[in-house]
């Protein structure tokens, strides 16, 4: 694991893996590129509904971010 990057938009945290933890391709029996190693950035933590929201443009989950607000009054 390495650098850190907070994307400003969202302000979604994203850790970068080094190369070697991920194989992308095929073993080249099938005709297609061999295997390569390569580096990522992944987030840290889930994707909340108003993160994709602001990525998407949409919500197509069935439990609405309103719905969620809503239907748990404040004690």
């Amino acid at each position: 694991m390495g650098d850190i990057y907070i994307e400003p938009t969202t302000g979604m945290k994203f850790v970068w893996v080094e190369g070697g933890e991920f194989e992308i391709g095929s073993n080249g029996i099938s005709g297609k590129k061999p295997i390569q190693r390569v580096g990522f950035w992944i987030g840290t933590y889930e994707v909340t509904q108003g993160q994709w929201n602001k990525v998407m443009g949409n919500d197509p989950s069935y439990f609405k971010l309103t719905l969620l607000v809503t239907a748990f009054p404040k004690i």
